[in-house]
């Protein structure tokens, strides 16, 4: 969790570093940043308490239906928590080359470090070189099936406000924060698991398109 005291070192460092040909390992200056409380995400209440956006997102849905509050955007967390927890899962086994992969008990099972799938672990520092514990799911682990939609990272509802619908070719952007700790590579999936709609609305199989805000590929 960051803090503004935690980690003691900042959140972030930003490295000037010196001229990349005559000696580009040399750093000139070197910063660090905190995060501020009242901005970071979950903000907490006058008594230290998290603050959680449970109802969802005001300005997609503003309107109260029997009495529950607007809907609008959220997570859906797992088993109702209200911090979703990211997996991450141990590489399948691989039989032609078994030292640089995970045992087949190990393999495809969800992991936290590098010494959950083999990496290390005993005293054993793990072998930088090698890259069990990884995120999303391999294809060929069998909760995937071969598609990556069978274990997806994490799953959200929204919905629209009234007089403002969702229609065709429509561009929804989701900004995932914080934005150095994402790697979406070149390729996403998305899909739907219910898409109710109002009378003359259709739902069609939405697209998924990366686009990186630190640098890579600019799609939209």
């Amino acid at each position: 969790e960051l803090r503004a005291d935690f980690p003691a070192d900042g959140a972030v460092w930003v490295w000037s570093m010196d001229d990349v040909f005559t000696n580009p390992f040399g750093v000139v200056e070197k910063g660090s940043a905190f995060p501020a409380p009242v901005t970071r995400v979950p903000p907490r209440d006058t008594l230290g308490a998290p603050m959680f956006n449970v109802p969802g997102d005001p300005r997609f849905d503003t309107e109260f239906q029997n009495g529950n509050p607007p809907e609008g955007f959220k997570i859906r967390g797992t088993d109702g928590a209200l911090i979703e927890e990211m997996k991450t899962y141990c590489m399948p086994h691989d039989e032609k080359n078994p030292a640089v992969s995970p045992s087949t008990v190990l393999a495809c099972q969800e992991c936290f470090t590098e010494e959950d799938c083999g990496n290390g672990g005993n005293g054993v520092e793990p072998d930088p070189t090698l890259s069990f514990c990884r995120s999303p799911i391999d294809l060929k682990c069998p909760q995937a099936n071969g598609d990556r939609l069978n274990v997806p990272a994490f799953s959200f509802e929204f919905k629209a406000r009234v007089g403002h619908p969702i229609k065709p070719q429509s561009i929804l952007r989701l900004w995932l924060h914080p934005l150095t700790q994402w790697d979406i590579g070149v390729s996403c999936q998305v899909a739907h698991t219910q898409c109710p709609t109002v009378a003359g609305g259709v739902c069609s199989s939405p697209i998924c398109q990366p686009e990186s805000v630190v640098g890579g590929i600019v799609v939209g």
